[in-house]
């Protein structure tokens, strides 16, 4: 190959390379919902020609995201997807993950949900799930309204979600639940799930049960991927068995808030053909969390929260992070 092909060779890998990996721009938003008064804030990312120059989600603890605020978005109908937190989590806990996908074309919008999210949270608002995938819900038709609508492709609507957040993920794409087991189950398996929602069995009624066992699907949501989900143990076999949209189901090796082997795995043989599941060996409930900083499960000591911080035995949290990427992204690409 002469220098002139080569060059032209070289230009053209450069010019995919900076498609590929576009810069990321941030907006943030407040959506109300009037209905039942749940002011839902956060971020949208997504792909913009303009360079990231300015970092988001860092603390002293915690590693944050580049991002430009405000950028021109790309021109081109982009996939979009509702990220979900967990338990006492918020919009942060997967930015790292959320600013890979918009640099590679993903428009991602993701909020702290009232009753859940980090200092407004307790075991009786948690066990009250249904909150979650009806914010979702309302945050597309929000955002199908919002200045985005024309950036969005509507055929590629998709959910992502961590432990709490992996329940309304898989629950917008079908699972139903039976909470009436909730007190048999736990007296079986102490693990921190349970010893969390045995604060509060005083809400277990009749209403709650019968929230809690509605279908929350949203036709819109064409795929979902859901990390540790929580609540699997109670998903009811037979909506699992009619879940028709493509899902992703991860697992943690060692994770002791939610159990593979007693809360994901005896409910495997009642996924759908169209349910994926894999786990990520050597990592922990909270792997999925952003990259704590150097010296930070000192700092976190002080609030009793340094397990935060722990993954498995030998994989680094970057390692753990750079497996469900890809896992992530190779199921994306195959819908």
């Amino acid at each position: 190959m002469n220098l002139v092909k080569k060059s032209i060779l070289i230009f053209f890998i450069l010019i995919s390379i900076s498609n590929l990996y576009a810069g990321v721009g941030l907006d943030n938003f407040e959506f109300l919902n009037k209905n039942n008064n749940r002011l839902l804030k956060g971020i949208i990312l997504y792909p913009s020609d303009e360079k990231s120059d300015k970092t988001f989600a860092e603390n002293i603890a915690f590693k944050g995201f580049e991002a430009k605020k405000n950028a021109l978005i790309k021109k081109e109908k982009s996939p979009l997807i509702v990220f979900t937190h967990g338990t006492s989590g918020n919009w942060k806990n997967q930015s790292w993950l959320a600013a890979k996908l918009a640099s590679i074309g993903y428009i991602v919008i993701a909020a702290n949900h009232p009753g859940y999210t980090t200092g407004d949270s307790s075991a009786s608002t948690v066990l009250k799930m249904w909150n979650q995938p009806k914010d979702v819900s309302f945050m597309l038709d929000s955002i199908l309204k919002s200045k985005y609508k024309n950036f969005i492709d509507t055929d590629k609507i998709y959910t992502l979600g961590l432990s709490l957040g992996g329940y309304t993920s898989m629950a917008l794409t079908g699972a139903k639940l039976d909470m009436k087991s909730l007190k048999s189950f736990c007296s079986k398996h102490d693990d921190i799930s349970c010893r969390y929602f045995k604060k509060a069995y005083s809400i277990l009624d009749n209403d709650f049960y019968k929230e809690s066992s509605k279908d929350y699907k949203d036709e819109r949501v064409k795929a979902s991927i859901a990390i540790a989900p929580g609540l699997v143990p109670f998903m009811t076999n037979d909506s699992l068995k009619k879940i028709d949209k493509p899902v992703l189901v991860l697992g943690a090796e060692f994770d002791k808030n939610v159990p593979v082997k007693t809360q994901i795995l005896p409910k495997v043989d009642s996924f759908s053909k169209s349910i994926i599941y894999g786990d990520i060996k050597d990592s922990s409930h909270f792997s999925f969390l952003q990259i704590c900083k150097k010296g930070a499960k000192k700092i976190l000591e002080e609030e009793d929260a340094s397990f935060v911080c722990n993954d498995g035995n030998k994989k680094t949290r970057q390692t753990i992070h750079k497996e469900v990427y890809n896992k992530v992204v190779n199921f994306l690409n195959n819908l």
